[in-house]
């Protein structure tokens, strides 16, 4: 999987990075090619973990993905100058990326979901780039030096499926044979 490089770092240096991307996309800035344009580093090659939730002083001080942060700090702008249009247009955009995505999956995004029309969207795009997040494996963190894989964190995803009628039990047990696809595709049968 690759991320941002613009995200990588201690969490004091990507906040202030982010906040102003933050400040471009308010302008109606691209934030997507702002972001890319600070290149993508491979979370294969590239130390640190997948942070998903923070700040944290758990994590030793040293560099680290921040995937989550961007989305918290735009939100909380956007909804003290009540832009719903532009909170609308940062979500849909953010599901074009499987790195963007990531970032809408921390549970500190998911008042972004609130919205409930945005579940079906969301659910496709994390259902088109589930295998990416999964590839990585074990390197998914809250903020603790002890990792684990994305479907083990507390996240938005859940939150999502959970009000749509997957009962809890299942979202914290580990992924059935079907993988995500078939939480999802039973989210889909409750309609029917």
């Amino acid at each position: 999987m690759k991320l941002p490089a613009l995200f990588h770092g201690l969490y004091r240096d990507v906040k202030r990075r982010t906040a102003k991307i933050v400040t471009r996309i308010r302008k109606g800035d691209d934030w997507i090619a702002l972001v890319e344009a600070e290149g993508l580093l491979d979370v294969d090659t590239t130390p640190g973990l997948v942070v998903m939730k923070g700040p944290s002083s758990l994590l030793g001080g040293k560099p680290h993905f921040q995937a989550w942060l961007l989305w918290l700090q735009f939100r909380a702008k956007a909804l003290d100058e009540d832009r719903q249009d532009l909170i609308e247009a940062v979500f849909q955009q953010s599901l074009t990326r499987p790195w963007s995505t990531l970032g809408l999956v921390s549970y500190q995004n998911h008042p972004w979901f609130y919205a409930k029309h945005r579940y079906r969207p969301f659910l496709r795009a994390v259902r088109e780039y589930w295998h990416i997040y999964a590839a990585v494996g074990a390197r998914y963190s809250y903020g603790v030096p002890e990792p684990v894989d994305l479907w083990t964190l507390n996240n938005s995803i859940h939150y999502v499926l959970a009000n749509l009628g997957i009962p809890g039990d299942d979202l914290r047990a580990p992924l059935p044979p079907g993988g995500l696809a078939e939480l999802i595709d039973r989210t889909e049968a409750h309609l029917h």
